[in-house]
């Protein structure tokens, strides 16, 4: 029988919308929120494993030309960072944007998932807001917004996604994470396909990575 470590317990409080806890076992740390929602989680030893979190990584693969490289990548849903330590890990990414609209979970991700990458600019603030008043674009963006187990409804509307699809580089990428079988994913793909040349749909265990671009695919 393999020896596992015990998750020992880090923090735990009151976030701007939901209890939050953050955990580690061996050299992975963990945020939950509200009912046990997993929300962010990064081992800082392993490399990608495979776990939902690793699978974020192959939206760059869909740009024209990609060798390892990009210039830049927007977090929408940056949660406690998982996703910036992962990118700096196994890519070379210039800039790296992160929305995150609770201001707890930012300070639990730079206390407990070393979020101080030089790289990272942290924004506080909703989805909706920051996509209306940026004038910035980006190579890859990814939109990953939820609260608990719960995508924000708003962050999936037809009208956000046709002003993201402007914040996206010629050839740019956009990869939005759902729960398998949601029926608002019909919508979803219907919405892509009529803002993209090529749409992908991957599912990655109970969950689908929908992927939009205009690259040339």
């Amino acid at each position: 029988m393999l020896w596992s470590p015990r998750e020992t317990v880090l923090y735990e409080g009151q976030g701007q919308y939901s209890p939050v806890k953050v955990t580690k076992r061996g050299s992975r740390v963990n945020l939950y929120t509200g009912n046990n929602f997993l929300q962010s989680s990064y081992d800082f030893e392993k490399e990608p494993t495979g776990t939902v979190f690793d699978w974020y990584l192959v939206a760059p693969w869909f740009l024209e030309n990609f060798t390892g490289q990009f210039d830049s990548l927007l977090l929408l849903g940056l949660g406690a960072g998982s996703q910036v330590k992962l990118f700096n890990k196994a890519y070379t990414v210039k800039s790296i944007t992160g929305v995150e609209i609770d201001p707890i979970i930012v300070k639990l991700g730079q206390e407990y998932f070393d979020l101080n990458d030089n790289n990272l600019k942290i924004v506080v603030d909703d989805v909706s807001n920051y996509i209306k008043n940026s004038s910035e674009t980006f190579e890859v963006i990814i939109l990953d917004a939820y609260r608990e187990n719960k995508y924000d409804a708003a962050s999936g509307s037809k009208e956000l996604l046709e002003e993201i699809s402007k914040k996206l580089t010629g050839g740019g990428v956009l990869l939005i994470n759902r729960v398998f079988g949601e029926t608002s994913n019909l919508t979803l793909e219907k919405d892509l396909l009529d803002l993209f040349d090529t749409v992908f749909a991957l599912r990655v265990h109970n969950n689908v990575f929908y992927m939009g671009t205009n690259s040339g695919w």
